[in-house]
């Protein structure tokens, strides 16, 4: 764990976790293999190799680095550097190879030559230089690594400016499994130094290294009798945990991940990282603990569950064996957060308040054997135990210089992601920020951009308010609660609520008379055709005695014909009810019965889906009917109707276990 997250805690969760850690370091120390002894891959090395062979030529493991240095470097020095620190580092000039059985093997080679790339970039405008750098930049990172061919390094060194203000840019890159995030500094300050020794003509001021990384795996593999404690701890703590955060999505997962994803920034206003800070301190916590429970809130209100759990990395490197290697000891922890959304926050942070300390105390289980202990489901389509991580970073700053110069370092945004969301919280250049990289398989920028925000404003109201129920804290900001509460909700509009629906058919009508109106697929009508065909069926219902205020059943297949039965009842001035051909017969039966309904409009095919009865039937698709309809007048008749008057009925289950008829009026539909 780093010192800044150690530092991050209260001095009684500091405490205990330093006497866990103590209790750590007094186990037998780490030593070197005897030559040409075979080395197991740490369970991280074991996943990753898997990943590459599951999806060959993805770059979202490789690890960049981008440095810009104001003055010009030497590239044959730099060459050097690159060279030793390979050289040094076994884990760097490491194969991962199948073996005999099939299962990875690690074989170190001999030092060898960085692929180191040297691009002049001097000559066009500044800006243009800038872009230039930055697709090679990119180019380069977005190059997957082959694992089975060392070295698992390689750099990229652009000159800009020119020679008056020259600017030099160096990328470096990795694959995680042989450098996490916290090797970064291992990896920095020796190439920094072989660099400065090999400009001057000197010897590197570099103690050589007591073990090799491969010791350290073959040591954590010898200490798998003593992960009993840390086993029963993770598999009582997830026991009953939900396989996954429920987030909506704008788009459904798909069965596998493509790890293509995005990153977004989010400034918070002024003075909430003061109050988060402020409210930290008095509630006797860390900073993370509490960004990580308003976190959790947030994650709770957005998929409606009380019970979720987020992925907290920690650098892993318990001993002081580990400080000085380049490796992937990078660890991955569950945080379960829970608690009904009548608890305040305080009480959220009482009830969660050992939840960082005992996970970080038994953080030196690898991810993969928590995993292998509280065995969940597995699916390939989303990562197991969790799928949103939360990472806290305090603002530290590493100095750094390379040739004398000091020198600015920054990662790649390589557009892709490990996890359905990421929340990295804290500050950068004194600025409070929530960045997060999320999968753009599940989400658009728009949809992380309002959770990023509302975890700004629930904690802004939740240290203001902190003895208000979480359940109840502020989620939207003002813009948003006004475009939610105000402008959605602002919703009245004149309509002409004396008119019948078939005055606004026929307005329309008049409009677009020979436009089409509507069509199965098979046969199409015209607003003027689907007016004349209507108009003879409502005088032919109405010389059956419909009119205002009677019911007449419509069971027709969706077709042309059944606008043309709907449009022919209103038009009649009475009202339909609608008949479903798919629904059981005693079902059909009592509907007709119910609603006492004047005449029933259908189809010759659907005539024995209907019950008998004394109500006169219309067979739209009847020959005899056919030429009766055409006989009659195709102009509209009087229409006694009001919009107070009834459209349709519609028949909904009937909590009595009887269907029952919902009258919808002119009006009202």
């Amino acid at each position: 764990m780093s010192e800044d997250r150690i530092s991050g805690l209260s001095p009684a969760k500091r405490a205990l976790l330093e006497r866990r850690l103590a209790a750590s370091r007094s186990a037998a120390g780490i030593t070197r293999l005897p030559s040409n002894t075979p080395a197991p891959l740490s369970p991280a090395q074991e996943r990753l190799w898997l990943v590459d062979r599951l999806y060959p030529g993805l770059a979202t493991y490789n690890v960049t680095r981008f440095l810009t240095v104001p003055a010009r470097l030497d590239a044959a020095a730099l060459q050097t550097a690159l060279d030793a620190l390979v050289a040094r580092h076994e884990i760097l000039r490491s194969a991962f190879v199948p073996g005999h059985t099939g299962s990875p093997e690690v074989r170190v080679q001999p030092p060898g030559r960085v692929p180191l790339e040297e691009r002049w970039l001097d000559g066009p405008a500044a800006d243009e230089q800038e872009s230039t750098a930055q697709i090679l930049a990119h180019e380069l990172a977005r190059q997957p690594f082959d694992l089975g061919v060392p070295p698992l390094l390689r750099a990229l060194l652009m000159h800009l400016g020119d020679d008056g203000a020259p600017r030099d840019q160096l990328v470096l890159a990795t694959h995680h499994i042989a450098s996490d995030e916290g090797s970064r500094k291992v990896l920095l300050d020796e190439l920094s130094e072989f660099y400065r020794a090999a400009v001057a003509g000197e010897e590197p001021a570099l103690a050589d290294l007591a073990v090799q990384y491969h010791d350290v795996t073959a040591w954590l593999a010898a200490q798998r009798d003593g992960e009993a404690g840390h086993v029963a701890f993770w598999a009582t703590t997830l026991a009953g945990a939900p396989a996954a955060i429920d987030l909506p999505t704008d788009r459904p997962r798909p069965p596998e991940p493509s790890f293509r994803g995005a990153q977004l920034v989010h400034a918070p206003a002024p003075g909430w990282w003061e109050a988060v800070n402020a409210f930290a301190r008095e509630s006797s916590v860390s900073p993370y603990a509490v960004l990580l429970a308003g976190f959790g809130v947030v994650l709770s209100r957005h998929a409606r569950q009380d019970d979720v759990v987020v992925g907290s990395p920690v650098t892993g490197r318990f001993r002081p064996e580990n400080h000085g290697l380049i490796g992937t000891f990078h660890n991955k922890l569950p945080m379960r957060l829970r608690g009904p959304a009548e608890q305040t926050i305080r009480q959220r942070l009482d009830a969660t308040r050992s939840t960082p300390t005992e996970a970080f105390a038994h953080g030196e289980l690898p991810f993969e054997r928590i995993v292998e202990a509280v065995n969940p489901t597995r699916d390939l389509s989303r990562p197991p135990l969790f799928q949103v991580v939360m990472i806290f970073d305090p603002g530290s700053r590493e100095e750094f210089q390379l040739g004398g110069v000091p020198a600015t370092v920054r990662g790649l945004d390589l557009g892709g992601t490990k996890y359905d969301l990421s929340l990295l919280a804290g500050v950068r250049d004194g600025a409070a920020e929530l960045r997060a990289e999320y999968s753009t398989d599940l989400f658009d920028e728009a949809t992380v951009g309002r959770l990023v925000e509302h975890v700004e404003v629930l904690l802004a109201d939740a240290v203001a308010r902190p003895d208000t129920p979480v359940g109840a804290l502020r989620l939207l900001s003002e813009p948003e609660t006004e475009l939610v509460v105000e402008r959605w909700n602002d919703t009245a509009h004149d309509y002409p609520r004396g008119a019948l629906l078939t005055d606004l058919i026929g307005a329309t009508t008049a409009r677009l008379g020979s436009k089409l109106a509507v069509t199965d697929g098979v046969r199409s009508l015209s607003y003027d055709e689907l007016d004349a065909r209507s108009n003879r069926l409502a005088r032919r219902l109405a010389g059956l005695g419909a009119g205002a205020g009677t019911l007449v059943a419509v069971c027709v297949e969706r077709s042309v014909d059944m606008v043309v039965a709907l449009y022919g009842v209103l038009k009649a001035g009475a009202a339909y009810v609608p008949l479903d051909p798919a629904y059981p017969l005693d079902r059909l039966a009592y509907m007709v019965q119910d609603a006492q309904v004047t005449a029933v409009v259908t189809e010759r095919d659907l005539l024995d889906r209907l019950p008998e009865g004394d109500h006169p039937r219309v067979i739209l698709d009847d020959p005899a009917e056919q030429a009766r309809l055409e006989a009659l007048d195709a102009t509209a008749s009087a229409n006694a109707a009001t919009a107070e008057d009834r459209a349709y009925v519609i028949y909904t289950s009937g909590s009595t276990g009887r269907p029952k008829g919902v009258q919808i009026s002119h009006r009202a539909l």
